[in-house]
């Protein structure tokens, strides 16, 4: 699937996130979604999430034109996603299918 317009124009785009709201969203979801238990996500976690994202996704930071502040990047329903537009980095809607 091609980047959008708008996107494209930004650039590289990396959305920053603490590791412990990382951790915290994926115990919230792996056990609600999942049927996980929580040692097990921790676990996993530890071992092989934290060290891939700090050696593989972490460096990629460099190359990103734009770094977003990822405090409170949620995810949206579906139907009520944005996107950055052109003029002036406003919050557009994307169209509904």
């Amino acid at each position: 699937m091609p980047a959008s317009p708008a996107i494209t124009l930004l650039g590289q785009v990396f959305v920053q996130c603490d590791s412990d709201l990382m951790l915290a969203r994926r115990i919230r979801r792996d056990v609600a979604e999942r049927g996980r238990d929580v040692g097990g996500v921790i676990d996993q976690y530890l071992r092989f999430v934290k060290p891939a994202y700090d050696n593989f996704v972490l460096p990629s930071s460099r190359h990103a034109d734009i770094i977003v502040p990822g405090f409170d990047n949620g995810v949206r329903e579906p139907g009520n996603r944005g996107h950055i537009t052109p003029d002036a980095g406003k919050l557009d809607r994307w169209p509904s299918n």
